[in-house]
């Protein structure tokens, strides 16, 4: 009797035991299925974001013009206004305003943007053609150039559209021939097969190339001038620099 009133307390002690052991895993094996079920929950929706265009933040950031402008040089490459010059002129395009001159590299030219022409204001020079740039191609001869605008802007139409809609590859044809494909928001390719070009396909870029240097800003305010006089025409240089390039 002694023996059976000592075994079972044990016996009931040890299916308590079970018993409580087998809720804990329940419980276990239920939290493990919510958990399991709210990631797939944010899964769904983070995809839903991701594949949404227009509500996505990405999407957004990716869709703003990339803008800089650039003056044309002698050799008939283009070159960047510095990012002080290039914001003036663009706050002047964006707000209308293209009667008056705007000042750039500290004074020494001036811009006419109605014309798109930049011209020296201290010495007798010839004007220069200005570009509002946002798209660059690779040119025969391996350097980056910029589209014209109006070649700019129908590419920035048909890449917002791509980007927004997902629908790449996109071709978008520039006319005599020439024909850009955005493969993807950041691998775009040019083909010319007009009658006086005929090229295998190259790069196009949105937004300033990486070998632009931006030369640095300048103050509009002279603080220093200095008068020279001297006999040996324009050369500024062992390198035959003139005093303008100088």
């Amino acid at each position: 009797w002694f023996l059976r009133t000592v075994k079972i307390p044990y016996i009931v002690n040890t299916i308590e035991v079970q018993e409580r052991t087998k809720k804990q895993q329940c419980l276990l094996i239920r939290s493990k299925l919510n958990l399991q079920l709210l990631l797939c929950r944010k899964s769904k929706e983070h995809l839903n974001i991701s594949l949404s265009p227009i509500t996505s933040p990405n999407t957004s950031l990716l869709l703003q013009t990339p803008v800089h402008w650039y003056f044309s040089s002698p050799d008939g490459s283009w070159m960047p206004f510095s990012y002080l010059d290039s914001e003036a002129i663009e706050k002047a395009y964006n707000a209308g305003d293209q009667t008056g001159s705007i000042s750039t590299d500290g004074g020494r030219y001036d811009v006419n943007l109605a014309a798109r022409q930049r011209f020296p204001v201290y010495w007798v020079g010839s004007a220069s053609a200005i570009r509002r740039c946002s798209w660059f191609y690779r040119s025969i001869h391996d350097i980056m150039q910029p589209y014209d605008e109006e070649k700019s802007t129908i590419l920035e139409e048909h890449y917002s559209t791509a980007v927004k809609l997902r629908t790449f590859p996109m071709s978008v044809e520039l006319g005599n021939g020439e024909v850009v494909i955005i493969n993807s928001q950041s691998m775009m390719v040019r083909v010319s097969r007009s009658s006086t070009e005929q090229t295998s396909p190259t790069l196009v870029k949105r937004g300033v190339p990486q070998e632009d240097e931006i030369p640095p800003d300048e103050k509009g305010c002279v603080d220093h001038l200095v008068f020279l006089v001297h006999g040996v025409g324009s050369v500024g240089d062992a390198k035959q620099k003139s005093f303008v390039d100088c």
